[in-house]
C-alpha cells in the first residue's frame, strides 16, 4: 500500500543525499573552524573541573579539624586551580594575540605567578604546622580581592575610546 516499505524507496533520495551531505559538509566547516579553539575549551573545561572539586576538599578540612593531610591537600587542589586558570589565560592570549585586550591587560601575569609561587610555600608549611598554612591560603585568597589595575585601565581606556568613536 501506500506507506509500506515501498514508500521508503519512493523518498526522494536525492533530497536525503544532499541533506546529509550538507549536513556533513557544514559540521565539518565548523570542526575546522574551532579547531584552533580546542585547546582553550579544553583548558577552560581543566579549571572548572579542579574548581568543583573546592567544596568537597573545604569540607574534608573541615570535618577533619584542620589535620594536616587535608590541608595539604587543599593547597594542591588550589595550586592546581592557579596553574589551570595561568594555562587558560595564556592559552586565550595565544589564541587572541598579544595585542588582544586580555593580552594586554595581564602581560607577564606577576599576581598569577606570585600566587603559584606563595601556594607551594604554603604546601611546605603546612606539613609542619596545618593551621599556618590554612591561614596562608586565606592570604593569598585576599589578594584576589584587590581588583587589578591594569584590567580596569585597558577597559577603561577602551570604553573612553569606543565612547569618543560614537561622538565623531
Amino acid at each position: 500500500g501506500q506507506f509500506g516499505p515501498e514508500c521508503l524507496v519512493s523518498l526522494p533520495r536525492n533530497g536525503v543525499v544532499n541533506l546529509t551531505r550538507n549536513h556533513w559538509s557544514h559540521s565539518a566547516g565548523i570542526r575546522w573552524s574551532i579547531s584552533a579553539v580546542y585547546p582553550v575549551l579544553w583548558a577552560n573545561l581543566f579549571l572548572l573541573f579542579w574548581l568543583s572539586l573546592i567544596p568537597f576538599v573545604t569540607n574534608w578540612v573541615s570535618l577533619n579539624h584542620f589535620a594536616r593531610l587535608p590541608v595539604i591537600a587543599y593547597g594542591l587542589l588550589l595550586s592546581i586551580n592557579s596553574f589551570a586558570y595561568f594555562l587558560l589565560a595564556k592559552l586565550l592570549i595565544h589564541h587572541n594575540g598579544k595585542e588582544s585586550l586580555l593580552g594586554k591587560a595581564i602581560q607577564n601575569d606577576f599576581k598569577g605567578r606570585f600566587t603559584l609561587g606563595c601556594y607551594a610555600f604554603s604546601i611546605m608549611v603546612s606539613f609542619y604546622w596545618s593551621e599556618a598554612g590554612f591561614i596562608l591560603y586565606c592570604l593569598i585568597a585576599c589578594i584576589w580581592f584587590i581588583p587589578d589595575k591594569r584590567i580596569e585601565a585597558i577597559y577603561n581606556g577602551v570604553d573612553q575610546d569606543n565612547e569618543s568613536d560614537k561622538g565623531s
